[in-house]
């Protein structure tokens, strides 16, 4: 019995050549499409988060004065809350540090639509004349009527002279609660002369020499005293280079 054979034409080098150029070729093209259709999806996840408004606004900070509302209101008003992509964050920040009881900001982007800000508020430790606050820099701040828990001290100077009242009050008030006394004001004159008003009510005058030394030397002569004189004393003079000059308080002072 025969048994037909059959057997395929021998593929020859120019055509396994020709065959691989091809199948490299069409793999190519098939890449360059899926590479396309990918930059076109992200290219509209782009486009959608650049219109999407930031969802996630979060304000972290411990603060006294200044509430959520405002600090919201501020953006909207001002730099708005646009999408993520889109938001300037310095924009954002002097918007917000302009609120009265703000003092610094922090602004960071949390992806995909959040915005968090970190909220430093002022801290005063002083009133200063026509109705400013100082705080611990020694730099003049305004609010609108101001809701402190307790009363400030007054501190009052010619105008660029706030950083050196404020370090003379620190001094001063140290040695003053050293000896349980308080210091309610402190004023520097024109002349750089010291004034100084102490609870309840006693003015002592130290001039602006040997300031600290003098005021040793009312607190040593004060402390001396009984209860009774204390109460009686409406100023103490202490720009003498030897002793001090007391004002006494009149009948109708202590009426």
């Amino acid at each position: 019995m025969a048994i037909a054979m059959t057997t395929e034409p021998e593929m020859t080098p120019e055509h396994e050549a020709t065959s691989k150029h091809w199948g490299g070729l069409v793999f190519f093209i098939l890449t360059l499409l899926a590479l396309g259709y990918g930059i076109y999806q992200l290219s509209e996840a782009v486009a959608d988060r650049e219109v999407l408004p930031i969802a996630q606004l979060k304000i972290i900070g411990e603060r006294r004065f200044t509430t959520d509302q405002e600090i919201r209101g501020a953006l909207e008003s001002g730099a708005g809350l646009d999408s993520l992509m889109m938001q300037d964050v310095a924009h954002v920040q002097r918007r917000v540090v302009e609120l009265p009881w703000v003092d610094a900001v922090q602004v960071r982007k949390s992806w995909p639509d959040g915005l968090t800000l970190f909220i430093t508020e002022q801290q005063p430790l002083a009133q200063w004349d026509e109705g400013r606050l100082l705080n611990q820099r020694g730099e003049l701040f305004t609010v609108p009527e101001p809701a402190l828990a307790e009363p400030l001290p007054l501190l009052q100077g010619p105008d660029g002279t706030e950083q050196r009242v404020l370090d003379y009050f620190k001094r001063f008030d140290s040695l003053l609660a050293y000896h349980q006394l308080e210091l309610l004001e402190l004023t520097m004159s024109t002349r750089q002369a010291w004034k100084l008003l102490l609870a309840p009510n006693l003015e002592l005058r130290l001039g602006r020499e040997d300031e600290i030394a003098r005021l040793q030397r009312f607190i040593d002569l004060y402390q001396a005293l009984p209860a009774e004189a204390k109460n009686k004393i409406a100023y103490v003079d202490a720009r003498y280079d030897t002793g001090m000059a007391v004002g006494w308080l009149t009948e109708n002072d202590t009426e």
